[in-house]
């Protein structure tokens, strides 16, 4: 925990190296300049960058004491395509690690990047950061400053919030004249937040190299702007230390940074697409008078701390995630780690008592999450709560976080429209992935209209810019990758299968779900349009298929792997028919018997608010988005994971309304049929909240990759490969024996295919 000196300065190594070549003002002391009009000076112009897809600009933050005003200079460097350790470094990968270790141990890596083994019979007690054998050269599995990748020269980068616009100050740019060799000074206008944070980074007898977008960049410049966006990611993880700065300190927010640092200290997090933590190794310096569960006046604390504005942006999830371990939070003159944040907060959002208390803990676990297997659309899902100034950001603030490939794709235009970025990313993610996962995205409520994208474009600015199903949990179009082709200005059109068409909708699950009475209600409701339906068109009695409606599928039937997570079908339907026995005074706890089971109640109402109840001729029922109408049609997509309501406006062409949970036309029942007997779909874990389609053999009790309605590959194998973060979200790798093509998706599903097979696909336009 920092105290009340400045941070560490001297231990940046080098960091003043690159001043020397500017010589000191010639004003005498530092004092001298509080004598100069600042605003009398001419303003400061940019220099063109030699070349604005390597070249940067730093800044040179000069000493001075507290009174004297801000002076800077500014210069341009180029960047390698990637920063380089000080020294090579000598740590094993983590797999050959583990080839190494005796019997029964196992090695994990943490956040800072540390392996941690732990072996032996009672594994809760043996962590420990040593190699099992002595035999092994610590250098092989031990990290090292060293080893931690940054640009020449060393700088800093500056993790802020901008602030309103307007208000802010004038600073000294000094500026060496090209044939004499002298300082010349200008002036530089920058934002209030900014002209309140220099003067806090700046020491007293030594300068601070900097990378701060808002000086750095020429933010007038929207070509230059563009290149320099696309390298964030680069320019961040190449920093020497990014530097969080949250605002100037006060009695309580010193008083948490102290805490969140303590709580830090007590455990460590290991890495993987899910964050664990483990009691920690090593003991908190300092340790305070702290018992756990932390108290309400503490967590209270916490919460406020947490509204800190710089939680809200977007651009800063990128920046702090791309740091590397030598990261830190300032609050005025008190610093911490970020690790030992992110270690803190990683147990806040485990600890059931303490989520009771923290209303904004989402957006300090949004900066601890990994997202390095989540798909684009997850990551931007993830973010949908933090702020930018200009839409566009919404795509391109998270270009450090999406999957790689993906990202070295987008290149940055500030001179085009928000409208046609977010439709030229849509097409770049679906010729990408071959899929059409921007649909899941593509409700038509709280649109701003004004950014004029065609209806199959998501609004990337929506606060409910999520899922609107769970299209991972029903592959309704299968293995299969879309047919797509682009007609400007606004048609998209696709290939799939018209299923049913709508003929009622119900009304709209309320949005305050936890009014138990108000949910209940609701379903009740529901349940009476359709209950003269004894059978579903699957064949499945009326009550079963209306249980996995209102839960969306998610059950313990549908599940191969983590079975003791979810409930068993049978067990649900009971509670769902429970449900339907309510009165005004029901209460809903009194439904169940055990917390997996009130958890599922309280799930259910989650799943369905927001959704209208629909129904179609052929007996199908289903959650689709309130903006339904009769009359819309129910279609499987290939490429799609959901099935999608579409709206006629005139011959062949379609509005796109959202995608829909239909129990029935999962597992590609819609273009495959029903499994024969005696098999079913169900889902095995893939990372990054992927989900592996595998078929089920009731009788036999063994599971298959191959589909059985499919038949032979012919010319094709199925084979495994590890995932990667650009994957689709659903996909299987085939391989042509002949040839060594590999595909992401089933031959067998490709649309020459399927029609062979009798499948009547169609082309829709949609607009």
């Amino acid at each position: 925990m920092g105290d009340n000196t400045t941070p560490d300065r001297h231990s940046v190594e080098n960091l003043g190296d690159r001043i020397l070549e500017w010589k000191p003002f010639e004003g005498g002391d530092s004092d001298a300049g509080s004598e100069i009009n600042i605003d009398r000076l001419e303003p400061y112009r940019y220099r063109p960058l030699a070349n604005p897809g390597r070249d940067i600009r730093l800044l040179n933050l000069m000493p001075g004491q507290p009174e004297d005003p801000i002076r800077i200079s500014i210069f341009h460097t180029t960047l390698s395509d990637e920063p380089q350790p000080k020294r090579p470094p000598t740590r094993l990968p983590i797999a050959e690690i583990k080839a190494k270790l005796p019997r029964r141990w196992k090695v994990e890596e943490t956040i800072e990047g540390r392996y941690i083994f732990n072996g032996g019979r009672n594994r809760a007690k043996r962590w420990q950061w040593e190699f099992p054998n002595d035999d092994l050269d610590p250098s092989l599995y031990n990290t090292s400053d060293d080893d931690i990748p940054c640009f020449q020269p060393h700088y800093e980068a500056l993790s802020y919030t901008w602030g309103p616009t307007g208000g802010g100050g004038n600073v000294i740019v000094q500026e060496e004249a090209s044939k004499s060799g002298d300082l010349s000074l200008k002036r530089l206008h920058l934002q209030g937040n900014l002209m309140t944070v220099l003067p806090w980074l700046r020491d007293a007898d030594s300068p601070r190299t900097f990378w701060i977008d808002s000086i750095c960049i020429n933010q007038a410049d929207d070509q230059e702007k563009g290149h320099q966006v696309h390298r964030m990611a680069v320019i961040y993880r190449g920093a020497y230390r990014v530097v969080v700065w949250l605002g100037p300190e006060d009695a309580a927010t010193s008083r948490t940074m102290q805490l969140l640092e303590y709580v830090g200290h007590q455990i460590e997090v290991l890495q993987g697409p899910d964050d664990y933590y483990i009691p920690a190794l090593t003991t908190a310096p300092n340790p305070l008078e702290v018992e756990f569960p932390l108290s309400s006046t503490t967590l209270d604390e916490i919460d406020t701390f947490l509204h800190n504005p710089w939680f809200r942006r977007l651009w800063i999830v990128q920046e702090i995630r791309l740091a590397n371990r030598r990261a830190i939070l300032q609050c005025g003159r008190s610093t911490m780690p970020f690790t030992l944040f992110k270690r803190a907060v990683t147990y806040l959002d485990t600890d059931v008592h303490s989520m009771h208390y923290l209303d904004y803990l989402f957006l300090g676990s949004t900066l601890c999450r990994s997202s390095m297997f989540m798909s684009f659309y997850r990551v931007v899902s993830l973010l949908r709560e933090n702020r930018c100034g200009d839409p566009r950001d919404k795509i391109y603030g998270v270009l450090g976080l999406v999957p790689p490939k993906f990202g070295a794709r987008v290149q940055p235009e500030y001179l085009n429209s928000v409208g046609d970025v977010y439709r030229d990313i849509v097409l770049l993610h679906a010729e990408h992935t071959g899929r059409l996962e921007h649909l899941e995205y593509t409700h038509q409520w709280d649109r701003d209209e004004a950014i004029n994208t065609p209806s199959w474009v998501p609004d990337f600015t929506s606060k409910h810019f999520r899922q609107t199903s769970c299209g991972y949990q029903q592959h309704a179009s299968g293995f299969s990758r879309c047919d797509i082709s682009y007609e400007a200005p606004r048609s998209l059109l696709v290939v799939g299968k018209h299923c049913a068409t709508v003929s009622t909708v119900s009304d709209r699950f309320p949005r305050y779900y936890r009014d138990s009475y108000a949910g209940l209600a609701m379903l009740n409701k529901w349940h009476s349009l359709s209950s003269e339906v004894a059978t579903h068109p699957t064949g499945v009695p009326f009550s079963e298929a209306f249980a996995n409606t209102i839960l969306q599928g998610v059950l313990q039937d549908r599940r191969r792997d983590n079975k003791h997570r979810f409930l068993p079908s049978e067990q649900w339907q009971d509670l769902a028919h429970r449900l339907l026995q309510f009165t005004q005074d029901t209460d809903v706890a009194s439904l169940a018997d055990d917390e997996l089971s009130i958890t599922y109640i309280r799930e259910a109402f989650r799943y369905c608010v927001g959704y209208s109840y629909i129904l179609t001729p052929e007996g199908y029922f289903g959650l689709a988005p309130p903006t339904t109408k009769k009359g819309d049609f129910l279609c499987i997509l290939l490429g799609c994971a959901s099935p999608v309501v579409l709206r006629g406006t005139r011959p062949g062409h379609f509005e796109v309304v959202g995608t829909c949970y239909m129990y029935g036309l999962q597992d590609a029942i819609g273009l495959l049929g029903p499994f024969p007997e005696p098999w079913q779909g169900v889902l095995e874990n893939r990372p990054g909240i992927r989900r592996r389609l595998v078929f089920y053999n009731t009788e036999t009790g063994t599971y298959s990759y191959n589909d059985p309605r499919l038949g032979d590959l012919g010319d094709w194998e199925r084979f495994d490969r590890e995932t990667e973060p650009d994957d689709p979200e659903i996909l299987e790798y085939y391989r042509n024996i002949k040839t060594g093509e590999v595909m992401d998706s089933d031959p067998r599903m490709l649309p020459e295919a399927l029609k062979a097979r009798g499948v009547e696909l169609k082309t829709f336009v949609l607009e």
